[in-house]
């Protein structure tokens, strides 16, 4: 069964995002890599949680879904000890990536 067009779109515009923010983080390493430890660990593993999401979703796999759903989950939890700053806008994406995995779950292997 081919993967539904809108999980193709997701995925490539998911993809492109993330990588954008990823230049970013690189062409200002010197201002980034100042934050505290917990920036500097947690920003790409922000980054990289969603897109290793999108690689399930790309082939189909249920397992997309429950990783963005425990990283999700694990950025709420450090957001609300103080770890990290947890902003609303923080949690959209995830938020759609999760939406779309519930949409196509029948179709997720």
């Amino acid at each position: 069964m081919p993967r539904p067009l809108a999980l193709t779109v997701l995925c490539l515009v998911g993809w492109l995002a993330i990588a954008v923010s990823a230049g970013r983080i690189a062409t200002q390493w010197e201002v980034f890599s100042q934050l505290p430890a917990a920036h500097v660990i947690g920003a790409p593993l922000a980054l990289a949680i969603p897109a290793t999401s999108l690689v399930g979703y790309w082939v189909m796999r249920r397992w997309g879904l429950w990783l963005i759903l425990l990283g999700t989950l694990a950025r709420v939890a450090v957001g609300s000890v103080g770890a990290l700053p947890l902003r609303p806008a923080d949690l959209i994406w995830p938020g759609a990536i999760v939406l779309f995995g519930l949409a196509y779950f029948r179709r997720l292997k």
